[in-house]
């Protein structure tokens, strides 16, 4: 069985190094950039390897929300589901949950509700969500 691959986009190291662990402890394969830009540049390059991108909203060089609205500009990455991993409060989550294929947004302050959520979505222990909802 192959891992499935995330990328984690975290500007504070102490967090994505944390999450990183966190997400490989539980057998996924978890990439990282520290902002935006590095990650546009990582998924526009190889985008299709990812099942899934965690971000966080407030990034250096390029927003979380800039990214995801190149993410969703380009056929090529358009596809990748996305989970908010933020501090910040966010108005108008339905309509952005349409706009970017967003799947879940996860409190940044709670690290393992985004873990569960994470293998609920890629169907760890309880078949492939994602394969049902594609």
């Amino acid at each position: 069985m192959t891992k499935s691959k995330i990328l984690l986009v975290e500007d504070q190291a102490v967090i994505r190094n944390l999450l990183a662990f966190l997400l490989t402890q539980e057998g996924l394969s978890v990439d990282t950039a520290e902002n935006g830009l590095v990650a546009y540049e990582m998924l526009k390059n190889g985008g299709s390897e990812y099942r899934l991108v965690i971000l966080d909203i407030d990034l250096p060089s390029m927003s979380g929300w800039e990214l995801c609205e190149a993410l969703h500009a380009r056929p090529t990455t358009e596809h990748i589901p996305l989970v908010i991993n933020s501090t910040e409060r966010v108005l108008g989550r339905v309509e952005l949950q349409k706009k970017y294929g967003i799947l879940f947004f996860a409190d940044k302050s709670n690290p393992m509700e985004l873990v569960t959520e994470v293998l609920y979505l890629l169907g760890i222990g309880n078949g492939d969500i994602l394969e049902k909802v594609s």
